[in-house]
């Protein structure tokens, strides 16, 4: 759980060394950025529409969803949701935020109401619709969970009368992912120290967010450890002719094997794992020392058979997969 929540890179990385981070992204595919810490307006009584106002922590944290056509208002210190909140275009797939839109949210909140007034709450704004009341919810989970050691169970006690709408991959999907799932997977790292409160801006336990924002980015390969020191994930690679590491084309920039052994080589990658099948030559792969295995994953959920030998093939494997 905490692998499909929370893609997370090891502090310390080697950097990227590829042309690649040099070129011109496509107008359509945004460069690695950063969100501004605080979206807010800094100590103002701003005039909002609210409808309800949810309480979170009496006195200190409450959460609304704003209404153009509420003829209600508050006058209340805000915060913004919506700059740490990004949704997939395609309508059947909602997922929970990634590490990066985490963490940073997590700092930025506890920031701002560490700076409040004690008279003064602060007013969490999320969007209108339930995917955006989610997502809101995860995120401000995540700051209890986080910085005030709120058990998941707990969290879900304050938000449990709200109406939510559960993660899902696809119309075919086979099941859901619940907002409770996903806290605990963050307590799971939490308990194994992957992800710590940060004692250094940006630095959560072995998490470097900007470190974690250029290999994720899709301009740099998609690339993320999932476990950490122990698997790493990535798109397949293409074949592309000699010279050329990568290809933007049908929206999406894909990138050779040549391109992704110098880097998995730099993070102890030993063995690389496919799971959709082998169309790309993986000489460059072998050449860097790393181990090519073949396990066919057709459908969403592997078959146990599948499950088994990529288990026996990471226990296996001397460094990372």
């Amino acid at each position: 759980l905490f692998a499909y929540l929370l893609p997370g890179t090891y502090r310390g990385q080697p950097p990227i060394r590829s042309e690649t981070c040099s070129k011109q992204p496509m107008a359509h595919m945004n460069p690695v950025h950063h969100l501004p810490c605080v979206q807010t307006k800094q100590m103002c009584h701003a005039k909002v529409c609210v409808p309800t106002i949810y309480t979170v922590l009496k006195s200190k944290l409450y959460l609304t969803q704003i209404s153009a056509n509420s003829n209600c208002s508050v006058e209340q210190r805000i915060f913004r949701v919506d700059p740490f909140q990004h949704f997939e275009s395609i309508s059947d797939v909602f997922g929970p935020e990634n590490i990066s839109d985490l963490c940073r949210f997590v700092e930025a909140l506890d920031s701002e109401i560490k700076s409040c007034c004690d008279n003064i709450g602060l007013l969490c704004l999320a969007g209108m619709g339930k995917k955006q009341l989610t997502s809101a919810v995860l995120l401000i989970g995540a700051y209890l969970l986080l910085m005030l050691k709120q058990t998941p169970e707990n969290i879900w006690d304050i938000f449990k009368r709200l109406s939510l709408e559960p993660y899902r991959e696809g119309s075919d999907s086979s099941g859901s992912l619940s907002l409770v799932d996903c806290w605990q997977a963050l307590a799971k790292g939490v308990e194994l120290k992957w992800i710590q409160p940060p004692f250094v801006p940006g630095i959560w336990g072995c998490i470097d967010i900007d470190e974690y924002d250029h290999y994720a980015s899709l301009c740099n390969g998609d690339l993320v450890q999932l476990v950490p020191g122990r698997l790493v994930s990535f798109p397949s690679p293409v074949e592309l002719p000699p010279g050329q590491s990568f290809r933007d084309a049908g929206g999406s920039r894909r990138f050779s094997a040549a391109y992704y052994a110098e880097i998995l080589c730099a993070l102890g990658v030993t063995d690389v794992v496919a799971l959709r099948g082998i169309d790309y030559d993986v000489a460059p792969f072998r050449a860097a020392g790393i181990a090519c295995h073949r396990v066919d994953v057709p459908a969403h959920l592997p078959a146990r058979a599948a499950a088994d030998e990529f288990l026996r093939l990471a226990a296996a494997a001397r460094g990372l997969v």
